[in-house]
């Protein structure tokens, strides 16, 4: 199982930081570069347990369909979306949070099965693990952006 994982500091509070990824509007925004857009159950507003969110996407010049669950919640700690349809044969996203010198580490573990055998495996190898990366880094350079800035109030409700 290739597994990618990230680790993102951010200088705001762990329950702005845990909302803000779980925030489907900034989900769709950090991945603009794709033409993603949320199509339901949930469209706006934040994830919670046992929810699921579906988006439509471009990956490698491909579109598809990617509909996750959230199987964990420990706010503000930790949560886990595990995909019920999309590009992958199976994929866990594990998001952990945890303060450290007065700000919050966002560490991201990523771990997937690619779909079709050896020739999948090869494809990870070459392109995909990189690609995966790099939107996982995409995302989180927006949310650090958006969370230690003003914007974050357009994300979160009030209150």
């Amino acid at each position: 199982m290739p597994t990618v994982k990230l680790t993102t500091r951010v200088n705001a509070p762990v329950d702005r930081c845990f909302d803000l990824y779980r925030s489907v509007s900034l989900h769709v925004d950090s991945y603009k570069h794709a033409h993603e857009r949320a199509v339901g159950p949930i469209t706006s507003g934040l994830v919670g347990p046992g929810d699921v969110a579906a988006f439509r996407m471009r990956a490698l010049g491909f579109p598809y369909r990617m509909s996750v669950k959230v199987v964990a919640y420990d706010r503000p700690l930790h949560f886990r979306d595990s995909q019920t349809e999309g590009f992958f044969l199976r994929a866990d996203h594990d998001h952990y949070f945890a303060v450290e010198d007065g700000t919050t580490l966002v560490t991201d573990v990523f771990d997937y099965t690619p779909r079709f055998s050896w020739l999948g495996t090869l494809l990870d190898r070459l392109i995909l693990a990189r690609y995966v990366r790099w939107t996982i880094s995409q995302k989180n350079a927006n949310v650090k952006r958006v969370a230690e800035g003003a914007e974050w109030e357009r994300y979160l409700p009030a209150g």
